[in-house]
């Protein structure tokens, strides 16, 4: 599933960033804590329309007459993370131009 995820992930950026990628990984420095979060993000065009509460439901895309997507990747991302007891999002600065997604999930070991 992780695998999935993370292409998925890597897919929707290839596609749809102006520029280059950057992924961060990010664990609770907590003893106790058993999380890892991946974070995603990409410069988007100053003119996108992206919807944040829309972003992880299926068939949505931000500009659907520009793209061939079907918008289930990150519906396919959200379900994959959620059966993983993990929390899924994203963040948008439109100031900056940029548009993250991340996902927890706990550490297996």
């Amino acid at each position: 599933m992780l695998i999935r995820i993370v292409d998925n992930l890597l897919n929707n950026c290839s596609k749809h960033s102006l520029g280059d990628i950057d992924i961060k990984i990010d664990y609770d420095k907590i003893p106790d804590s058993k999380n890892a979060k991946i974070i995603f993000t990409n410069p988007i065009s100053p003119n996108n329309d992206i919807n944040i509460e829309k972003l992880f439901h299926r068939f949505y895309t931000a500009d659907s007459t520009r793209n061939k997507s079907t918008g289930l990747g990150l519906s396919i991302v959200e379900f994959l993370v959620k059966q993983l007891n993990g929390d899924v999002g994203a963040c948008l600065d439109k100031n900056a131009k940029l548009l993250s997604i991340y996902f927890e999930v706990p550490l297996f070991k």
